[in-house]
């Protein structure tokens, strides 16, 4: 056949697929569609149990639906101490990663840990009682510079400052955050101690290294954007939610999670510590709510603090609505009591049920935002407080000027306007357990609320209810303010 026909017999085949194309299309169409809704012949089934058997093996729309089911028992069957078990595998995915980083590098750590009967479980206990939060920084902060050191110089891992300081100084002419020199300095370190590199030979600690990772970390924080901490709740905001956990027309989830955001405010809790919460270790009383916080970012088994106590009094409302045991009542019911290590759960697409799957605390803040963006306008009409039916609290998405971290600032800030001290101010938050300062918690305040009590009255309050109860006279004192709300 010649060039000609050859291109004859393309240019016919062409004209005839376009032709052809849209049947072929109806005739896969019609194939799925049989293939999906079309139940199998009866032919060669014997009686009713053979046909259901057929049918469950071979239908796509029963096989599509058994998944689903079977999905959701997955989440039904979720284990009570899931959060701990969750930790504890991200933990170990982040000890692999960094013991990878040991191995591939040949410290001088490797030869005696693969010497070990068990070499796995000695990687694991080799970063001791290290969070995986702290790991997956650490390992964040390395994998760039691992990258860029092989593709720039062959290696994966430095022999000399020349490595570290032009990896370093790439970042900053890219234009890196102002916390890169100092978290990557860090990594280093923690590299280079726990594969046991001699002291002498440690590049983390070279004077030279750290005179420039002081130098750039001041460069890039007088060029960086001031740091911007997370908002204070307006009081508008608390009394809305205590409407909301009252209001028997609103979501049952809306409600169970308005009445968790109070207790985040009144316990001066951050949704990592309302998440470390054990309910079947909380206490409800006339004096009160007792939540006990297991393991967290400053307690657990392995630190000095095992356990921690978070306290709201049993009185503390702005609406005079009962939300405290209201709410309660509703963590109590058959939905939301069941055995777990956490407080909060995921709730369905409509809010109306909850599945028993653990939310991570970055999920929580946005199901929290979402509750915000709801929130409606509070109004005083006949001697008590009502939602309005339409008027939105916080619209044009006003909710995202909030962060997880809010509702821990409302409290110590209402009590240094009160004219608590610093040191009483410690025990609200539980600041004195982890050492931290409270006074990064307090936000300014307007006009009146400056106003500081007489002394006289600060000294009676404190004799009478002591360094042990400033937090509930802190809450109670904050209740009956008269303070407009943060400062814009």
């Amino acid at each position: 056949m010649c060039g000609q026909d050859v291109r004859n017999a393309s240019a016919e085949m062409i004209r005839w697929q376009s032709v052809s194309a849209p049947a072929f299309k109806r005739l896969r169409m019609q194939s799925v569609a049989d293939g999906l809704f079309v139940l199998p012949s009866p032919q060669g089934i014997i009686d009713v149990r053979d046909s259901f058997s057929s049918i469950t093996q071979s239908s796509t729309v029963v096989v599509l639906e058994l998944a689903s089911k079977k999905r959701q028992r997955k989440y039904k069957d979720e284990a009570p101490d899931v959060r701990a078990k969750k930790l504890d595998a991200e933990r170990k995915k982040y000890t692999v990663f960094l013991a990878n980083v040991i191995k591939t590098a040949k410290l001088p750590v490797v030869q005696i840990v693969e010497s070990l009967d068990d070499p796995f479980s000695g990687w694991v206990h080799l970063f001791a009682a290290r969070r995986a939060n702290t790991l997956k920084n650490r390992y964040k902060s390395w994998r760039p510079f691992q990258n860029w050191l092989e593709l720039h110089r062959g290696r994966i891992f430095p022999l000399n400052c020349k490595d570290i300081i032009d990896y370093m100084q790439f970042r900053v002419d890219e234009g890196c955050g102002k916390t890169v020199p100092e978290s990557f300095s860090i990594a280093l370190n923690l590299i280079e101690v726990l594969g046991r590199v001699p002291e002498d030979q440690q590049l983390s600690k070279e004077s030279l290294w750290l005179g420039h990772v002081k130098s750039w970390s001041a460069e890039l924080a007088a060029d960086s954007p001031p740091r911007r901490p997370a908002e204070m709740y307006t009081v508008a905001m608390i009394v809305a939610l205590e409407l909301t956990v009252e209001d028997e027309f609103e979501t049952i989830f809306a409600r169970a999670l308005a009445w968790v955001v109070l207790v985040m405010v009144w316990g001066a809790l951050r949704c990592d510590d309302i998440q470390s919460v054990l309910p079947h270790r909380s206490h409800f009383s006339r004096f009160g709510l007792r939540l006990l916080l297991g393991k967290t970012k400053t307690t657990g088994p392995d630190k000095p603090q095992k356990e921690v106590i978070a306290h709201v009094h049993r009185t503390i409302s702005l609406s005079g609505v009962d939300w405290l045991e209201i709410g309660h009542d509703i963590w109590k019911s058959d939905a939301f009591s069941y055995r777990r290590d956490y407080l909060v759960m995921e709730p369905r697409k409509d809010w109306e049920g909850v599945r028993r799957k653990f939310v991570p605390p970055s999920e929580l803040s946005s199901l929290i935002r979402k509750l915000l963006s709801s929130l409606r306008v509070p109004t005083f009409r006949n001697s008590r407080w009502e939602l309005a039916p339409t008027q939105l609290l916080l619209p044009d998405g006003l909710e995202m000027h909030f962060s997880g971290h809010s509702p821990r600032n409302f409290l110590t800030s209402v009590a240094a306007l009160l004219g608590f001290s610093k040191d009483m101010r410690a025990y609200l938050g539980r600041w004195s357990i982890g050492m931290t300062s409270s006074e990064e918690y307090v936000r300014r305040m307007l006009g009146r609320c400056w106003q500081r009590p007489q002394s006289h009255v600060r000294k009676k309050m404190l004799a009478e209810n002591g360094k042990d109860t400033a937090e509930e006279s802190s809450s109670t004192a904050s209740s009956s303010s008269t303070c407009q709300g943060p400062e814009d």
